[in-house]
């Protein structure tokens, strides 16, 4: 047997042994942590909608004075405060569906 295939068998029977059980709750601060977590996702949600505000202004008023550029400045705003949005939304569940999908990788 050659040097790299040793290796490589070894590697692989020491992998084998590695196991990976998250628990944040062990963690001293946890809590803490946590609740910053969640203050910074209030934050930007509450960013989010009014920067959604400021591009309706910018859509609304553009679109009646007939200047076009800030018309779609505002659209454009809108558009990514809503994507913002989301993805604060979504975090948890993105992070949770590929650990999941992650622990059936053998």
């Amino acid at each position: 047997m050659s040097f790299i295939e040793n290796l490589h068998f070894h590697l692989l029977h020491a992998a084998a042994k590695v196991t990976v059980t998250p628990n944040i709750e062990a963690a001293p601060g946890s809590d803490a942590f946590q609740k910053l977590l969640n203050i910074g996702a209030g934050l930007a949600l509450l960013a989010g909608t009014g920067s959604f505000l400021l591009g309706a202004a910018l859509f609304g008023f553009g679109s009646r004075h007939q200047n076009f550029s800030q018309s779609a400045n505002g659209k454009s705003l809108m558009l990514c405060s809503v994507v913002g949005m989301f993805a604060v939304g979504a975090a948890a569940a993105v992070v949770n569906f590929f650990y999941q999908s992650g622990t059936t990788v053998h």
